[in-house]
């Protein structure tokens, strides 16, 4: 694992990111949000997929969010802002309900990447 690597992990780690390595390529996901009551809950995380070629420098992303519920979830105001220039998106979210919420920022964690991405000298590449 390099240096480069390292560091991503010890800084996803340290925005509370739940972190898996592997000789290539580095994982993460958070829970978002999240709302629960006696019927149900719904959660939504985010998932990061980066994968590392160290011959060419470059870096290989995919973001995903996937949104989970169980029961009767419980009911909830959605506001979301969700903007898209190529094939890039990114979307704002704020969750507010009874038993919870949460806010989302989808695209934050790859701007924050690529800009890593430059000032190391690799390339990103995102992942569609």
């Amino acid at each position: 694992m390099t240096s480069f690597q390292n560091s991503l992990m010890q800084e996803l780690t340290g925005a509370g990111w739940t972190v898996r390595t592997d000789i290539n390529s580095l994982s993460a996901e958070r829970v978002e949000i999240l709302s629960k009551w006696m019927l149900g809950k719904r959660s939504l995380k985010l998932k990061l997929e980066l994968k590392f070629d160290e011959t060419i420098r470059t870096l290989f992303f995919r973001e995903i969010a996937v949104e989970q519920s169980s029961g009767i979830p419980p009911p909830t105001l959605s506001v979301s802002t969700t903007t898209q220039s190529g094939t890039t998106v990114s979307e704002n979210r704020r969750d507010i309900s009874l038993g919870g919420g949460g806010t989302m920022a989808y695209g934050k964690a790859r701007q924050w990447v690529a800009q890593r991405c430059a000032s190391e000298g690799w390339v990103f590449v995102l992942k569609v």
